[in-house]
């Protein structure tokens, strides 16, 4: 694996940002990328933070095969306290601690992006080894993720505190992403009921996800964890996509 892959960051090398933009775009469904906070902050990462944005490249072709986006947070109370509303706050939380000077001691990973065709070769527990290392080069406490699990998008009215205990026969997770995590001895804390929020009027809605919503009420949508609740009289669809806290053990 290690042989087949390079892992880099986009510290050590900045001319790889626009590739794993590419890849990051490809990998998620329109209204993901739509997001309030991430429109607010998440052009900054690569400046803020470039050495927690990973690159993994194809040892022989120098093509970006997948990447992931971490931040340091300041966080002095139990793990098992990380908040509701995760990965908005987790990315909001970053800047904020930048901008008010405060040390960071725990590493959040936010996303881990698989080129197509690249996926299913271990390229998620490769980098989550990297962002493990991240965290313990850093000295931090540990490393939290909160994980969206990657088939849940095909049980929509399930609930997420529910689907996460669904099991294999072998005793793993269902989910390949929640997987990939316990095999990396990730542990699952709790379900962030409120880890995103996406807004938009119905006629975006109706572009992001090539629909019609002709009428008011909560609408499956491709790509989407949870239904999407439309409102014809307000003119306002809302997504909100519930996650899986992650945690680490200390480094």
């Amino acid at each position: 694996m290690t042989e087949r892959y390079a892992v880099t960051t986009i510290e050590e090398n900045p001319a790889l940002a626009t590739e794993v933009a590419e890849v990051v775009r490809s990998a998620w469904p329109t209204f993901m990328r739509l997001d309030a906070i991430a429109g607010k902050y998440w052009s900054e990462l690569d400046h803020a933070f470039p050495e927690l944005q990973i690159a993994v490249t194809d040892a022989q072709s120098g093509e970006v095969v997948a990447s992931a986006h971490a931040v340091p947070l300041s966080w002095n109370a139990p793990l098992a306290d990380l908040p509701e509303n995760g990965w908005d706050w987790a990315l909001a939380k970053a800047f904020g601690d930048l901008e008010d000077g405060l040390p960071p001691n725990l590493v959040c990973g936010l996303e881990v992006s698989i080129a197509q065709g690249c996926r299913g070769k271990g390229l998620g527990a490769l980098v989550m080894q990297t962002m493990k290392s991240a965290a313990k080069n850093r000295r931090a406490a540990g490393l939290v993720v909160p994980a969206r699990p990657s088939l849940k998008s095909r049980y929509p009215l399930a609930a997420m505190a529910s689907y996460v205990r669904w099991r294999n026969a072998d005793g793993l997770p269902f989910d390949p992403w929640l997987r990939v995590h316990a095999r990396q001895n990730g542990s699952i804390a709790h379900v962030c009921d409120h880890a995103m929020r996406i807004e938009g009027t119905v006629a975006q809605w109706e572009e992001w996800t090539a629909m019609r919503f002709p009428e008011s009420g909560d609408y499956v949508v491709p790509d989407a964890l949870v239904p999407v609740t439309i409102d014809c009289d307000s003119d306002r669809g809302v997504y909100v996509e519930p996650g899986v806290w992650v945690i680490y053990p200390s480094p």
